[in-house]
Formats: structure tokens, sequence, C-alpha cells
């Protein structure tokens, strides 16, 4: 069991398997070059690292970016840490726009689940963000084709003033209709970032969704950053509740009822959110309806297993009352509860995502010296930080895209 200074237990690894992304977000590099250049240490070798870790007691290995699915070996990289422990849980983080293409075959390697970042339901929106034109359907697509293959599915959404916030709302009641739980992120400040983006911060967030929704917070997820919450009823005269708890039932064609606040509920929103163009629905409901989505699952979160979430998932079966998350890192209890280490995709194994402090383990990996392997491992667990400074108000000069988020 590996355990840091602080008393945590390290059982999480994010491995970054390129810095290169075919996105480029306000967030995180909206301005670097198509190509960065890397000196990539190859998945075989990094797998032989990841046996010490396992072996260590990591028993969640993620696989992060730039975009991971840009790497064409993934798939036998999946498999190598599927076969070494097979109950380690293997999982995902994309932009989703190339998960069409690779989602049966990771699934067959032994993925468990995918993050999918999603900021908007809204075509021009998510070019805005991502500077990628036309990636909706794309990520859609991949979306419905990945739970359609049976793999976890949860939808990270950034939001960020006035360019998504309005959409809060929509994309929860969207997860909720697939049966993908849904996680809002804080922005995390950093200087690689588009200068003047604003995010929301969770009490912002939470505000947002009591316009509409009653909550209650749940247990924090096992292996995850996110506190989560239960949607317990309407808050005010909303009458949001019943569409939601129908959900289950809606047919793919009704996706626009289920997504889009009815007119009525615009017109008296105080914050008159914008709708999402019915285009972009059409398009959502076509591509779900094209992967054969099983309606009666939608909304009962049926994806969420034992390993996900210190709180009985059967629980959600029986209530089957919405569910979503909070990433908060400006918060204490972010950094208390930390189990995770990161390692890049060149070897370098980053403690902190805040922190640019690192323990250099690339010539040990590409020698296939395990007993230095094992020690920059526990060197990087010991120099593990308390807590980042983004509670304040401090700008990391991380490049998240190097270490994977």
């Amino acid at each position: 069991m590996l355990i840091d200074s602080f008393g945590r237990s390290i059982d999480y690894i994010r491995v970054s398997v390129t810095k290169n992304c075919n996105f480029r977000c306000l967030y995180c590099m909206p301005d670097t070059p198509d190509e960065i250049k890397e000196n990539l240490i190859p998945l075989n070798q990094m797998l032989e690292f990841l046996k010490i870790a396992m072996d260590l007691g990591v028993r969640k290995v993620r696989l992060t970016g730039g975009e991971p699915l840009l790497r064409g070996d993934l798939s036998e990289f999946v498999r190598g840490i599927y076969s070494y422990k097979n109950d380690v849980e293997v999982a995902l983080t994309t932009n989703g726009f190339l998960l069409k293409k690779y989602a049966k075959e990771l699934k067959n390697a032994g993925l468990k689940r995918i993050n999918v970042s999603l900021d908007s339901l809204q075509s021009h929106k998510i070019s805005t963000i991502s500077k990628k034109n036309d990636a909706l359907d794309s990520i859609l697509e991949g979306i419905f084709l990945a739970k359609n293959v049976g793999l976890g599915v949860k939808i990270n959404m950034v939001p960020l003033k006035n360019i998504n916030e309005n959409e809060i709302i929509d994309l929860l009641e969207f997860a909720n209709k697939n049966g993908f739980l849904i996680r809002y992120i804080e922005y995390m400040d950093n200087t690689f970032a588009k200068s003047g983006i604003v995010g929301l911060r969770s009490e912002e967030i939470l505000k947002i969704i009591d316009k509409k929704y009653r909550y209650k917070m749940l247990q924090k997820e096992h292996f995850g950053p996110a506190k989560l919450y239960e949607i317990e009823g309407l808050s005010g005269e909303s009458k949001a509740l019943d569409s939601i708890n129908s959900l289950d039932s809606a047919e793919s064609k009704n996706l626009d009822s289920v997504i889009l606040r009815d007119s009525a509920d615009l017109k008296n929103s105080a914050e008159s959110w914008d709708s999402v163009d019915s285009k972009n629905l059409d398009s959502a409901s076509l591509i779900e309806s094209n992967y054969s989505l099983d309606s009666a699952e939608s909304g009962d979160f049926k994806n969420l297993d034992s390993t996900d979430s210190t709180t009985n998932p059967s629980k959600f079966k029986t209530t089957k009352k919405p569910v979503f998350g909070i990433i908060a890192p400006h918060n204490d209890e972010f950094c208390l509860s930390c189990n995770r280490i990161r390692l890049s995709a060149e070897g370098i194994i980053f403690p902190c995502l805040y922190f640019e402090d690192a323990v250099d383990a690339s010539v040990a990996i590409r020698s296939g010296d395990k007993i230095a392997m094992k020690e920059a491992l526990l060197k990087s667990i010991c120099n593990k930080p308390e807590k980042n400074k983004w509670g304040e108000n401090e700008r990391s000069n991380r490049a998240f895209y190097h270490t994977g988020g």
C-alpha cells in the first residue's frame, strides 16, 4: 500500500499518453502549436512501470492526454494492464471526437469506463470552446456508441461565465436521460488558458441548479474527486421533475422535450437562459436512435458500479433520482482525500496537479530498471504536497495537457 506523508492512501494513477490534442480548448491549450514535439516512452515500457505501481497497491489507472485516442496503440496498452491485473479498473478521459472509431476495441481490450468532455449541446459553442468545427455530432456518436458496447460513461462539463453557464441544467437533464453521471468541473486557472475566461465555482453551479431542482449531498466518489449530489424534487414552481422522472421511458424522438425547458419556463426564468438550438437536438436524437439505446436504462445509472462511488449504486437503481457531481479544486476538501499521482508520456511523475514539482522516472522506465522505477514512485509519494493553492486564488504554471489534468 502506498501512503503519503499526510496519511492518504495513493491507489490511483493517471497516465498521460501524449501531450498532443486535436482540440484547442479555451481552458487548457488554446494557443499551442497544432503538433507538439514530444519524446514519448513506448507504451510497453510504460506498462512495466504500471506493473510495479499495481503491485504496490494502485487499483485504478486512468489514461489521459492531450487526447489519448491519438495513440493508435492504446488498445494494446489497455489489454496489457487488464491482463496483468484484471481487478484494476482501467478508465479513459477523452474529448470523444475519435471515440466512435475506438470504443468497441477498447472495451474488448479491458477498458471499463470513459469520461467524456462535453461542455455544450450547441455546435457553435463546442466550436468556440474547442476551436474544432462541426465536432458535436462526432462526440455524441462516440458517447452513444460507447454506452452501447457496454462502457460506463461519465460526462464532464467546465462551466464558463458568458459562454456555457446557461446549459448547466440542460446537460444535467441530457446526462440523466441517457443514464450518464455528469460532473461539473471548476475551471482551474492556469497560465496556458485563454486570458479573460472565468469559471463558475461550486456554489454558483449549485445556485443555478437550485433554481430548478432541490438536491442533497451524497458521499464523495471513492476513486474520483467529485462530491455527488442527488436531485430530490422541484424548486419553487418548476415542473421539470415530471420530465426527469419519466426519462427512463422517453423515446429518442422526444429528446427535445427532455433537454429543453418549455417556453413557459423560459419566459419565467430570471436568468433568461438561451435554448439549445433545435438543429443540434435533432442531430442528437438521430444519433441516439441510430445506436439503438435501451431507453429502459435511462436515468438508472446502471453504469455506476461498486468501485465508482462509496454511495451504494443500488440506491440509484431503486430511487431513479438524478445524480450529479462537482469537482471543486478551490475547496480544501478536494486535496484532503486526494489519492492520485500522475505520470506523463515522457516518464515524469507529478505528485500534484497544481505544483510543478516532479520526479523524473524516464531513464529508469526506458532502461527497464525496476528498482529505480520503484524508488522514483516512492519518492513521488513522499513528495506529494498537502494541498494546492487554487483556494488562495493563485494561478498554476502547470500545462495540464502535459499531465492529463
